[in-house]
């Protein structure tokens, strides 16, 4: 069966760190190599590092140019025919690497994505981000929800395409699928792959910095000004409104507010710097 390359990058993240590493440790039925690239952390992050280094095939930990950086030197070192990213908030469900593969290769598709359990930062979910399978007709004006941790990709397509953009400080996940849509690669969605990641990650704290990204990336893809800035106002509009009653409303209504709301982006890792 072919390899399959984790890469998970991350910084001073030892809150949530180990349970993502079990979450990967505990796959069964396929070939796994999992990758880790810290951007020198100072909070205990190497330490559980150390502890794992025997199970990990490669460890590197020094200063980053930001989340694309770190991607891509995982990307440099992944050997496997087929890579994911999970990163230090994201935790993988049972047997989601050997389905996720299996669904490629029975498809044929580029890459194959799946739903996302959003929890908060205590750990309780929140709400179960369902993957759009009709992204297609949609990713040149927001990113759809692909829900880039749930994410297997044919190695390949990086060599075809190349990596993150390291000048894009959040919405780089888009840009890639962007680009690999435009290239002709076709995704698959499966709502039996179920991940899970924590809320608070830099898309919801820079949540207008993600939204302007994402408003200039389609436009750098050929979506007009006249179409692109009225969706970026919208998006902030949205999310701002979702903050504000977030505040006021009991906790209960928070995860259905989320349902109905999209903040603009999906999720890019919590813990890592920049």
């Amino acid at each position: 069966m072919p390899l399959v390359s984790i890469v998970t990058v991350c910084r001073n993240a030892a809150s949530t760190l180990e349970a993502s590493l079990e979450s990967v440790a505990g796959q069964r039925g396929r070939a796994i190599e999992h990758i880790l690239i810290d951007g020198a952390s100072s909070d205990g992050t190497l330490e559980i590092l150390e502890r794992w280094r025997p199970r990990l095939a490669v460890v590197v930990s020094e200063p980053d140019q930001g989340i694309a950086d770190a991607f891509n030197k995982g990307i440099a070192r992944a050997s496997g025919a087929y890579v994911m990213f999970v990163n230090a908030d994201d935790r993988l469900g049972p047997g989601q690497v050997a389905r996720a593969a299996a669904t490629l290769e029975r498809t044929g598709a580029d890459g194959v994505f799946g739903d996302l359990v959003c929890e908060d930062l205590a750990g309780r979910p929140a709400h179960r981000l369902q993957g759009d399978a009709a992204y297609a007709g949609r990713i040149d004006r927001g990113f759809p929800a692909i829900n880039h941790p749930t994410l297997l990709v044919r190695r390949g397509l990086f060599d075809e395409i190349g990596g993150f953009d390291p000048t894009l400080r959040i919405a780089m996940d888009y840009d890639w699928c962007l680009r690999a849509h435009r290239a002709g690669a076709r995704f698959v969605h499966d709502p039996c792959l179920v991940g899970h990641y924590r809320l608070g990650g830099a898309s919801d704290r820079r949540w207008i910095q993600a939204a302007a990204e994402l408003r200039d990336i389609s436009m750098r893809h050929g979506l007009p000004g006249r179409i692109a800035w009225p969706l970026f106002a919208g998006r902030v509009a949205k999310a701002g409104t979702q903050r504000l009653l977030s505040r006021v409303l009991p906790p209960a209504w928070h995860a259905s507010l989320r349902r109905r709301v999209n903040t603009s982006h999906q999720k890019v890792p919590t813990h890592h710097g920049s």
